[in-house]
């Protein structure tokens, strides 16, 4: 009988200690698949939800998606297109006497894969619409303020001989001086980007390698035709930079999906309000668009995502060459500004940064697909448009197929 108790405690400590064993193997095992993204690293990002300091309160939540892969080690540890969450920690609206507004946001999460969120610590690192100046090394986003200087200006403009242009004088001049300053306006499909303040560990990393592009998805042979529109056939206008393959419902869906919308219709009253929004700087999110002529035809059909105010915007105009094979062309650039000269707005001359941000937003909308990158019949490099503004591109187009909006991509 003592015989068979030792046994059967050989046993059991054989077994336990077994699945000890066991248990460090898959630990360890565990511990070297895990791992780590260091501090400061960037992560571009889209903004989904449009926000306001002061008008947005503290704990208002806060969604954008990364539009470019974040690598290590050569493999994609956060694939782009995925969601990050946050809120608002910190929102003040101008204050009187040219204080200027806050704004500052904490991301807690990220969504690598379907229904999969890791814990992530970031900050704004920069935002497309403000200035670098006034972003801080905290992810506190400030608005613009103005010196007293300039606040005065206009009480001295008016400080004319004579008592009675003293009293309008002084009102003006004391109403300048306690307005409230700037505020913080983040626009839905501003783009920006973040910075890790924590590691960001991920105990279950999916390392995709960067592989050569899908060859079923290579476009057809594109006919030869001038990379330029002409307004009128008179003067050059923007350069195509972007070939769509898909009918019409799979364009409009795409990027209406992304974001983009179908601007007003030129008209008098459409055009005047175009007009006065430009002149004061107010948001106006279907500005209409001036034609410009490819083949002797105006435009299509466009698109526009807003910016801030209606002298920013991103714009596209598209035109049908091939009805049966379903191919468009398009120029798209950004509007930065305006020329009071040409009575236009004025183009950011590196153009190849719109076309990329139009492939980045419309694979994110989930209904297109980057096929390549490539130079067409007559690509340009260096080109100047009606109004003589100068554009510079690598010469290439950007290849993008409709697909269903159904199509699953997080397969992570």
């Amino acid at each position: 009988m003592p015989r068979f108790r030792f046994f059967r405690r050989f046993r059991r400590s054989l077994t336990a200690g077994g699945f000890t064993a066991l248990s460090l193997g898959v630990s360890s095992f565990a511990a070297a698949q895990a791992r780590e993204v260091p501090v400061g690293t960037p992560i571009p990002i889209r903004f989904l939800t449009s926000l306001r300091s002061g008008k947005d309160t503290i704990g208002t939540p806060v969604t954008a998606e990364s539009i470019a892969p974040v690598l290590l080690d050569s493999c994609t540890v956060v694939p782009p297109y995925a969601r990050a969450s946050g809120r608002i920690v910190r929102s003040r609206r101008g204050g009187w006497f040219g204080g200027r507004g806050e704004l500052r946001i904490h991301f807690d999460s990220i969504e690598l894969g379907r229904n999969r969120w890791v814990s992530l610590t970031a900050v704004l690192d920069s935002l497309e619409y403000t200035a670098a100046a006034n972003v801080e090394a905290s992810g506190a986003i400030r608005g613009n303020g103005g010196s007293l200087g300039r606040r005065l200006l206009p009480s001295g403009a008016l400080a004319v001989p004579g008592v009675l242009a003293v009293i309008p004088s002084a009102l003006i001049g004391g109403f300048f001086l306690s307005r409230r300053g700037g505020g913080v306006r983040i626009v839905a499909g501003e783009i920006g980007r973040l910075r890790l303040t924590v590691p960001l560990e991920l105990t279950q990393p999916v390392c995709t390698p960067a592989v050569p592009g899908d060859l079923a998805l290579q476009g057809p042979e594109l006919p030869p035709f001038e990379l330029r529109t002409a307004k009128k056939n008179r003067a050059a206008g923007d350069v195509i930079n972007v070939v769509f393959l898909g009918t019409r419902q799979e364009l409009d869906s795409a990027f209406r999906n992304a974001g983009w919308i179908v601007p007003d219709r030129r008209r008098f009253h459409t055009v005047a309000w175009g007009i006065m929004t430009a002149i004061f700087k107010r948001q106006n999110t279907r500005a209409p668009m001036s034609a410009q002529y490819f083949d002797g035809r105006p435009e299509d059909v466009a698109y526009e995502v807003a910016g801030p105010h209606a002298r920013i915007r991103h714009h596209i105009r598209l035109w049908s060459i091939d009805s049966l094979k379903h191919t468009w062309v398009g120029a798209a650039n950004k509007d930065i500004g305006l020329l009071a000269t040409k009575a236009t707005h004025k183009i950011s001359p590196e153009i190849d940064g719109e076309r990329d941000y139009l492939v980045r937003t419309l694979e994110a909308g989930n209904c297109a697909r980057l096929v390549e990158y490539r130079g067409l019949p007559g690509a340009v490099t260096e080109a100047k448009n009606g109004s003589g503004q100068k554009m510079h591109t690598d010469g290439r187009a950007a290849i993008i197929r409709g697909r269903p909006c159904d199509s699953d991509r997080d397969q992570q």
